[in-house]
């Protein structure tokens, strides 16, 4: 027989691991990876359709007992009698624990997934020296280990392991990449399927709201700004970046989405409900000069519709009229300057067609002075204008409006949790109305809404018809089609929410209520045929016998 052949070969000071594990998985190859360390260990990855399945490492990690006894999947009594049969029969512990029925398949899985995060990121710390090589089409562990693991999340594994080992050297190549570059999401992106936690989650809602200078984002000080560095790098390398070079899919996306994307919008937010810019006065409007005006009146009117014109333009400095090297009482003089001239209580009846402006214009220049007359608050923002990024109102005001969305949708999230549906239906609405774009958002708040009390006069085919048009933004969306599914059934319709819970089982095989689910609708489906068929087989006997009683 012949030796297999590595197709691909090299070191990892030249081909970091997270750089191996996106090549193969935008690919999609199957076979297996073999690492060999300058000391001669050697381990083994395989992969299926480019998304790591099993490992096998040079010295011992992550014992899959202790990871299961984490989980809570057994208890630690069974975990030291389960590991003496291993010791005694020298079997694997995942077999000794199926076959004695501590675990079934399903949990067996996960442990096994998380055992493959620990030891991928083992990998990931071996020596730059170590050579590897890919054999493609051959799977060396199809032996190894006990049972299947769950199936992977590739990126969610790619994220772990370059979040906590990517090597500097890598990092600083794609920083360079990025340095002075506009970013925008892919319109493709799934970062969902990172599993970001909720700070990294940040970085990628203003990302949404506006694109972003590198330099800028990285002061912003929504996180540190190496872990800032990681995130992009990481979305960078799967392409789920946008920088207009490449119009090739982001790694993990195996195809267009069923339905086309929403179309683009730069920045992606919702319009202001009331512009920065007065409109253009319609030409019906009566002259604004009639002989018995005020030129005084006529003036300030002017002047105000002015003010608030430019005020979405201009930074804090420039709304306040102050250097920004300006001191703190200088900002305070400044501000209460225009407080006098231009605080909306200050205007009689005779504005009162330039009152929404003037109220407008106040609250941005009573922004500018909270914002400025604190100190840290002062600094965040000099190091926003220093690195080129969020220097008007328009803009601040947009980002701040996301990330309070992101915030509400989390709380919703946890009071939703703790059976708070008044407070999760509160905190809904409002993550709904910052950032309606987000399908999330939209499938959190129609589900709460179909629990909440006060809103149970919302017809379930409403708020079906909201969760579809989450999905119209974003047909992958787990969220959307669970609930969806949730409410077709409680609807009646259990054929069309059982497309919502196959799709999930599908592209999340281990979402266990919709396997749940699938499983109930198909018994039911086989108990109905059982019954079906008794019956038939009941009315044949039943005939028979009549038949033998009135022979003729």
């Amino acid at each position: 027989m012949t030796a297999p052949v590595a197709t691909a070969t090299g070191t990892l000071a030249a081909t970091p691991l997270s750089s191996l594990l996106v090549y193969l998985l935008d690919r999609r190859l199957d076979g297996t990876l073999v690492l060999e360390a300058p000391g001669g260990g050697k381990s083994a990855l395989s992969f299926e359709r480019g998304a790591p399945r099993k490992a096998k490492t040079a010295e011992p990690v992550a014992y899959l007992g202790r990871v299961l006894f984490e989980q809570g999947a057994i208890d630690e009594a069974t975990e030291t009698r389960t590991l003496s049969v291993v010791a005694k029969e020298q079997r694997l512990h995942g077999a000794v624990l199926l076959a004695e029925g501590a675990v079934d398949a399903v949990t067996l899985g996960r442990g096994l997934l998380e055992q493959l995060a620990r030891q991928l990121e083992w990998m990931c710390a071996l020596p730059l020296e170590t050579v590897y090589g890919f054999y493609e089409g051959a799977d060396f562990l199809a032996r190894w280990g006990a049972g299947e693991p769950a199936p992977a999340r590739p990126l969610a594994l790619f994220w772990r392991v370059f979040r906590g080992a990517a090597p500097d050297a890598h990092l600083a190549a794609l920083r360079a990449r990025l340095a002075g570059q506009e970013l925008r999401l892919h319109p493709e992106a799934q970062v969902a399927r990172f599993g970001f936690n909720a700070k990294e989650q940040s970085v990628l809602d203003v990302l949404r709201a506006k694109p972003w200078r590198f330099e800028a984002l990285r002061a912003s000080g929504l996180d540190e700004p190496e872990a800032i560095d990681r995130v992009l790098c990481a979305l960078l390398a799967t392409r789920h970046l946008d920088l207009g070079v490449s119009g090739a899919l982001p790694v993990g996306v195996t195809g267009p989405s069923p339905s086309p994307p929403p179309p683009r919008r730069t920045p992606a937010i919702p319009a202001r409900v009331t512009p920065a810019t007065p409109p253009v006065e319609p030409a019906s409007r009566p002259p604004a000069a009639e002989p018995d005006d005020d030129p005084a009146v006529l003036a300030f009117k002017r002047e105000v519709r002015e003010a608030a014109e430019r005020a979405g333009k201009q930074n804090y400095y420039e709304l306040l009229g102050v250097e920004p090297e300006a001191s703190t009482s200088i900002i305070q003089a400044a501000f209460f300057r225009l407080a006098k001239r231009f605080h909306p209580d200050r205007a009689g009846p005779e504005c009162a067609d330039v009152h929404d402006e003037l109220t407008r214009y106040f609250a941005r220049v009573s922004e500018a002075h909270q914002m400025l007359s604190d100190v840290e608050r002062r600094a965040e923002y000099d190091r926003f204008l220093a690195a080129g990024g969020l220097g008007s109102a328009d803009e601040q005001e947009a980002v701040t409006r996301v990330l309070r969305a992101a915030t509400a949708f989390q709380k919703a999230e946890v009071l939703l949790k703790k059976n708070d549906l008044a407070g999760a239906a509160r905190e809904a609405k409002a993550a709904v109305e910052g950032d309606p774009e987000q399908a999330d958002y939209i499938a959190l708040d129609a589900w709460v809404r179909s629990q909440a009390a006060e809103h149970r006069e919302d017809s379930l085919a409403g708020l079906i018809a909201r969760l579809e048009h989450a999905l119209a933004r974003e047909p992958n969306n787990l969220r959307a089609h669970w609930y969806r599914g949730q409410l077709l059934k409680r609807a009646g319709k259990e054929k069309a929410a059982l497309k919502d819970f196959r799709w999930i089982v599908e592209n999340h095989p281990r979402h266990l209520d919709a396997a749940r689910e699938v499983r109930l609708y198909e018994m039911r489906l086989a108990a109905a045929a059982t019954d079906k068929s008794d019956k038939k087989d009941k009315g044949r006997d039943t005939g028979n016998i009549l038949n033998k009683l009135f022979k003729r």
